[in-house]
């Protein structure tokens, strides 16, 4: 079995990013910044048991690849609507913390395919 974090580095080492808008890309760099950043053993972990949550909850994995994607950008849709309710209404860092946890976990359940 491919080990879950590997393949989290190995996404984030291929650097495959979308620009829609350079001006937001450097609000966006500048939020981060700002931020406290938590420990990457402790992301990575809390992305591990997220997998494993979600494996004993949902074991079937779709395998059409545009039902996959689906649930990958379902998860991201909530990592945004968490984002602007902590940009503007009041929602917290940590709710976007878990469901970004939740999206790298799809994404990587999604490169298994399984």
């Amino acid at each position: 079995m491919t080990d879950p974090i590997e393949l989290l580095r190995k996404i984030s080492d291929s650097r495959i990013l979308f620009r829609h808008d350079l001006e937001l890309d450097a609000e966006v760099a500048n939020f981060l910044s700002a931020q406290p950043q938590p420990e990457q053993g402790m992301v990575m972990a809390q992305i591990k048991a997220e997998i494993e949550r979600a494996r004993e909850i949902h074991p079937d994995w779709p395998s059409d690849v545009l039902h996959a994607a689906a649930i990958v950008s379902e998860e991201s849709g909530e990592l945004m609507r968490a984002a602007v309710q902590h940009r503007g209404e009041g929602g917290t860092l940590e709710a976007c913390d878990e469901e970004a946890i939740q999206t790298a976990a799809v994404a990587i359940r999604f490169v298994e395919r399984k």
